[in-house]
């Protein structure tokens, strides 16, 4: 996982919610087609977390 936008920005689907961009390659593999990705914290710690991905 990286911060930022990718360099080449069309090989990614992007996803938005509550101020969060989140880019995934095209064509990742998943559980029936699904990711979700959810924000956990911990103290003063943020982290991404991605369910799904094969």
């Amino acid at each position: 996982m990286y911060v930022g936008v990718p360099n080449n920005i069309d090989s990614f689907d992007k996803f938005e919610n509550n101020g969060i961009t989140v880019y995934v390659k095209k064509g990742t593999p998943s559980v029936n087609g699904t990711l979700t990705i959810t924000v956990g914290a911990f103290l003063w710690f943020e982290k991404l977390m991605v369910e799904g991905m094969i």
